[in-house]
């Protein structure tokens, strides 16, 4: 079942992206999502968990990042409680996860892909395929 939603999360991706013209996509009712870039600060969360439990923190930080590990997907829980989907391969952030970043990238909708991540004043190096 993990791998399974793991692929439909992926697929879910390249159709974001296969559907992108002039750093555009569209939303379910048809209207021109504009791509914009911006900069995120937040806890990374896995998603799952924080949508089936509401579980993030400190005291989920080894499921978190075992979760990570896995491949389940990975977004970001701004001070203001929004959430968005990283739209990068998880097993990357493994060993960051609940801790405070800055993400910079580019948002389509509530996807956001990531070209840099800083924790604790460190760049976290992405792997190349999460760019």
């Amino acid at each position: 079942m993990h791998k399974f939603l793991t692929s439909i999360f992926v697929a879910l991706m390249v159709i974001v992206f296969m559907s992108t013209t002039d750093a555009q996509a569209q939303s379910d009712d048809g209207k021109k999502i504009a791509a914009e870039k911006v900069t995120l600060v937040g806890e990374l969360i896995d998603v799952r968990c924080y949508s089936a439990m509401g579980a993030h923190g400190e005291k989920h930080e080894m499921c978190a990042n075992a979760c990570a590990k896995a491949g389940d997907p990975v977004g970001i829980l701004t001070k203001d409680g929004k959430l968005y989907t990283i739209g990068a391969i998880s097993s990357g952030f493994d060993g960051i996860m609940a801790k405070t970043a800055k993400v910079e990238g580019t948002l389509f909708g509530n996807v956001l892909i990531p070209k840099k991540v800083t924790v604790d004043g460190k760049e976290h190096k992405l792997k190349k395929e999460m760019m």
